[in-house]
Order: C-alpha cells, then structure tokens, then sequence
C-alpha cells in the first residue's frame, strides 16, 4: 500500500490498477 502511495504522485492512472489487483 506505501507504493502504490507513491506511485499514486507520480502516475494517477497506475495505482488505480494497482488497487484493483
């Protein structure tokens, strides 16, 4: 979840794949 934190301010598009998963 820490990454996808940080992944959510760089790209707004991957974490939401993210979560999904």
């Amino acid at each position: 979840m820490y990454l996808a934190e940080k992944a959510l301010v760089k790209s707004h598009a991957t974490p939401y794949k993210i979560t999904s998963n």
